[in-house]
């Protein structure tokens, strides 16, 4: 089979600790559990002044992990005027997107669910290449070191040479990859429906080690300093070490399964389940710190969460994006929208960029949940925007001293200085083929249509 029936973004997760069971528009995949299933000190501190670099620079011109960076805090270092409007749209008819664009040295490169990966100018939305492959893809691709890195539909993990989409190697797993890649020094990491993590040398797929939880993953690894964070349907929060692949804390039990790739501040990670509960972990005791349920909208939370110093931000199955204070977990604000979102939301200065499952990519404003503008495209935005300030390589370099562990402090006041009035991009995709590019312009040169 070279091709997959093409899904709707309708899914259900059903745990019966037993069994995983997954449901796609229509189509029943059951899969037994054991084939399937930073502050200063502590866990978080980052070990390196490269790592320290590497988490406050995502989104001035790149974005190469649909989180932003390696901790999967969501947030831009980008500067966007007050409004946005359309460079260029293109769209691949036979194509469904329900990844996140990622953006590296000028190209855009996107993934979609049948079998092929599309490689774009950004600029432009020119094509440059488009390749087919054997199978199709559920997770976004990764960009490390002039590669691209992606799961299959079939367990095969891909490393893709970028400039022309050939691949380097490939690793089989027994299930299906639904998450992305995520890396360390010259390590790469990814999870697996076979309920295993896996490590392997970047640069010829070998295999470093691996760790078996209770059942499958569908998340993205996180990495803060020298431990992986690690979800998924067994119900447990695992921290493990990124060398040797063994815990170095106790796993941290929650309600129910989840596919939602934790976001990590401080000592904390945050993250949704399938049973409407959100919840903040720490990563340092092995202790809940705090829950959130609405228990007249307890639905599931899809939606990987942005975080910052003081608030926690997310999406959710019950039509409402949130803002929880991030130490507390008390509710800041709710913004009451017509869809639900399985979307996860982007921080960029003031405003928060999400879209929804009919098209809709809202901004608000994130001390009041304001809505401040919309833009609406055609079929379902599922996966995460991505922001860049420019494609000038030197605005890069400008940023490599200016990283913190937290990533989202005086590191971003400081690059929103030095970056103002230098453009801002916004990348989008739909499952309707479309990909967009929005870009940054003043107020009074916004075009109605």
């Amino acid at each position: 089979m070279n091709k997959r029936t093409r899904p709707t973004l309708s899914r259900v997760v059903v745990w019966s600790g037993t069994f995983c069971v997954i449901l796609v528009s229509g189509l029943v995949d059951i899969y037994p559990s054991f084939l399937l299933a930073q502050e200063k000190g502590g866990i978080g501190e980052l070990d390196t002044q490269k790592e320290k670099a590497a988490v406050s620079k995502a989104g001035l011109t790149s974005w190469k992990l649909a989180r932003g960076d390696r901790s999967s805090q969501g947030v831009s270092q980008a500067v966007l005027g007050e409004n946005l409007k359309l460079l260029w749209k293109v769209r691949f008819k036979e194509s469904l997107f329900e990844a996140t664009p990622i953006v590296a040295k000028g190209r855009l490169y996107l993934p979609d669910l049948d079998n092929k990966m599309i490689c774009l100018d950004a600029k432009t939305g020119e094509t440059i290449w488009e390749k087919e492959y054997e199978l199709g893809f559920n997770g976004s691709v990764s960009f490390y070191n002039d590669h691209l890195y992606i799961g299959d539909i079939d367990g095969k993990f891909l490393c893709i040479e970028a400039k022309e989409g050939e691949i380097v190697w490939q690793f089989q797993t027994d299930g299906e990859i639904a998450g992305g890649a995520n890396f360390y020094k010259e390590s790469v990491l990814f999870c697996s429906q076979d309920s295993l993590v896996y490590a392997l040398s970047a640069t010829d797929g070998k295999l470093l080690w691996k760790y078996e939880t209770g059942d499958q993953i569908q998340s993205t690894p996180t990495i803060v300093g020298k431990d992986v964070i690690v979800t998924g349907c067994d119900g447990k929060l695992h921290i493990l070490g990124i060398e040797t692949g063994q815990p170095t804390v106790e796993a941290i039990t929650y309600k129910s399964p989840t596919g939602v790739t934790p976001a990590v501040y401080g000592d904390f990670a945050y993250f949704g389940t399938e049973e409407g509960e959100f919840v903040a972990l720490d990563i340092k005791t092995g202790k809940k710190v705090w829950d959130f349920v609405d228990p007249q909208f307890g639905q599931p939370i899809r939606s990987s969460a942005s975080v910052t110093e003081k608030s926690v931000f997310y999406g959710g199955h019950d039509k409402r994006i949130r803002a929880l204070d991030r130490i507390t977990g008390k509710e800041r604000w709710q913004y009451v929208a017509k869809q639900s979102f399985d979307a996860s939301p982007i921080l960029c200065g003031d405003y928060l960029y999400i879209g929804g499952n009919r098209g809709r990519l809202l901004k608000l404003h994130r001390q009041t949940g304001k809505k401040e503008w919309e833009y609406q495209a055609n079929g379902d935005i599922p996966g995460s925007v991505a922001i860049i300030q420019s494609f000038d390589d030197k605005t890069q370099q400008q940023s490599e001293n200016l990283g913190s562990r937290k990533g989202t402090g005086q590191d971003v006041k400081e690059n929103q200085r030095n970056n103002k009035a230098q453009g801002g991009f916004l990348f989008l995709a739909t499952t309707r083929g479309e990909v967009h590019c929005l870009e940054s312009i003043a107020k009074e040169t916004v075009a109605k249509d």
